[in-house]
């Protein structure tokens, strides 16, 4: 279980006189919510009200200004570089791009977490497979990533990030940049895996339709701030004005924070 707790996060204001003393803008302003183990929790909300800011604090990227982060029980606040790295070891992040290394095989890219592990050669080989065969792609392991679709590229990337067996796997923007019917084959992969390996998922996405299918429980932000929290259904009829200008306004295509 993720259970964050009065979770706030600063930064210098850009409008600030270099005279002045500096002032502080809040990206993520008081969010409290958890996220059960085993499940699709979903954060959504408009371009710049904090999603991937969230994301990054969660994985222990970002040190939040306050508040506690709590997985399975251990505030990863409280956590040095070391203790960082060894939670981290349980998470895997599906970056919103993919971010593979363009200069290595997606077999390479697969097998990264696992080398820095010192796993055996002959298990990595056996793990890079297992996971490009769970993701639909037995046979790209020996191509370059500049080779492949976007598509295709987003599914390495979940390869990747589930090649270290971790607990909790964090999404940003999954589906982003993909035609419909593609965005459905990563939805469904992600129902999939969470199924198939029991793992605790966050998803950050703007994408209602994607949204509306995966999610056992969503999380509004709105100016750093949780707006709306609890299933699908339950947020989608939410009775808050801003939710629902959200809603109607995504279904007219994209918006962002005026």
């Amino acid at each position: 279980m993720i259970e964050l707790r009065h979770v706030s996060y600063s930064v210098a204001n850009e409008n600030s006189s270099s005279n002045d003393e500096p002032s502080l803008r809040n990206i993520i302003d008081d969010v409290s919510f958890v996220i059960p183990d085993g499940s699709i929790s979903c954060i959504m909300g408009v371009s710049g009200t904090g999603k991937t800011t969230l994301l990054r604090i969660i994985a222990g990227l970002l040190k939040p200004s306050g508040g506690e982060i709590l997985v399975n029980g251990r505030d990863i606040v409280a956590m040095d570089e070391n203790e960082l790295n060894e939670m981290r070891q349980e998470m895997g992040f599906v970056f919103q791009y993919g971010a593979l290394f363009d200069s290595m095989s997606v077999g390479e890219n697969v097998a990264f977490g696992l080398e820095r592990q010192r796993r055996q050669r002959d298990e990595i080989q056996q793990i890079v497979r297992a996971r490009l065969e769970e993701v639909g792609l037995p046979d790209v392991e020996d191509k370059l990533p500049n080779e492949l679709s976007g598509g295709m590229r987003k599914r390495v990337a979940m390869a990747r990030a589930l090649a270290t067996s971790p607990r909790v796997i964090l999404y940003d923007e999954p589906t982003s940049g993909l035609d419909p019917v593609m965005a459905r084959v990563i939805d469904d992969l992600i129902v999939h895996l969470r199924d198939s390996k029991g793992t605790t998922n966050v998803v950050v996405s703007h994408s209602l339709p994607s949204i509306f299918r995966i999610a056992d429980r969503v999380i509004m932000l709105h100016n750093g701030r949780v707006e709306a929290d609890g299933t699908a259904q339950e947020v989608e009829y939410s009775k808050s004005p801003v939710v629902r200008q959200f809603v109607e306004g995504l279904a007219n295509g994209p918006i962002t924070v005026k």
